[in-house]
C-alpha cells in the first residue's frame, strides 16, 4: 500500500482513524477520555489481530493515534454541526486515495473504518457505559462521506 501512495495519502489514510473516532465519539456533544482510550485499544489490536496485510500500517497508527487525535481536537472550533461538517468533508478526501490502491486492500480500509465507526459508537453509553450507539452517532457511523467499496470477488486459483 505504502509504494501506491505519497506520503501526504499515506498520512490521511492515518489520520482518517482520528477524524472518526472525533466524529463518532463526538457526535453527542462531548468526546470522553474512555472513548478516545477505546480508539487507541482498538487500533492497537488491529495491529497484530485481523487483517494480516495491514498489521504494519496499524502499527503506525497505534503510535500516532493518541497525537493525532489531540490534533483533530485542537482544529475543530465552531458550532456542533461545523465541526462534524469539517470532519466529514475532511474524510471524503481519503475516497481519491482508496481508488488508488488495489481492490482487496480497499474494501479491508473501507470495512475497517466502518467497524471503528461502530466500535467507537458503543464505546460510551448503555449498560454500564457499554453497547448503545446514540441517535447522533448513529448518524455518522455508516461514513456516508465514504464511498461504499465491494468487497472484490476471490481470485480462482
Amino acid at each position: 500500500m505504502r509504494n501506491k501512495l505519497n506520503d501526504a495519502e499515506y498520512k490521511e489514510l492515518k489520520l482518517a482513524y482520528a477524524r472518526i473516532a472525533a466524529l463518532v465519539g463526538g457526535a453527542d456533544g462531548e468526546f470522553d477520555q474512555e472513548e478516545q482510550d477505546w480508539a487507541q485499544k482498538i487500533v492497537s489490536i488491529r495491529s497484530f489481530s485481523g487483517i494480516d496485510a495491514l498489521f504494519d500500517f496499524h502499527k503506525e497508527v497505534k503510535e500516532e493515534i493518541g497525537d493525532d487525535i489531540e490534533s483533530v481536537m485542537k482544529s475543530l472550533n465552531g458550532s456542533m454541526e461545523e465541526i462534524q461538517q469539517k470532519l466529514a468533508d475532511q474524510l471524503s478526501g481519503i475516497n481519491q486515495i482508496l481508488a488508488k490502491l488495489d481492490s482487496r486492500t480497499s474494501y479491508n480500509m473501507y470495512q475497517g473504518y466502518l467497524s471503528f465507526a461502530k466500535h467507537i459508537a458503543k464505546a460510551s453509553g448503555g449498560l454500564f457505559r457499554f453497547f448503545s450507539i446514540s441517535s447522533q452517532e448513529r448518524k455518522w457511523i455508516g461514513l456516508s462521506m465514504i464511498h461504499p467499496i465491494e468487497e472484490p470477488a476471490e481470485e480462482e486459483e
